[in-house]
């Protein structure tokens, strides 16, 4: 099992491919993957890792949409602004984003 990573595949035994089980999402939204679909006790979370684009206003109003059409049936959606980890404190600020995302999701589990 995987999930569709920004660098890759990620492979765990909690994510699953997401495009082939949720066609409904695809017709509506146009987008047929969410970034990472975590499955873990009979909970489902979208990890989204939102760049720059995500800032603009019409891609706002977009994700607001599908965020809500997702937790209307049942997905947690969980959004990680990306930065630049091109320096030390970019690098910094990731791992502190990433280390929240995993201390929300130990409450899950």
């Amino acid at each position: 099992m995987y999930a569709r990573g920004l660098s890759g595949l990620v492979w765990d035994q909690d994510f699953r491919e997401f495009e082939s089980h949720h066609p409904d999402i695809f017709l509506k939204f146009k987008t047929s993957f969410l970034d990472f679909l975590i499955e873990k006790n009979g909970k489902k979370i979208d990890l989204e890792i939102d760049g720059k684009q995500h800032e603009i206003k019409e891609r706002k109003e977009h994700d607001e949409e599908r965020d809500k059409y997702l937790t209307d049936n049942g997905y947690i959606v969980y959004r990680v602004p990306w930065n630049d980890i091109k320096t030390e404190e970019g690098k910094l600020q990731m791992k502190e984003k990433i280390e929240k995302f995993l201390n929300f999701y130990i409450t899950l589990i």
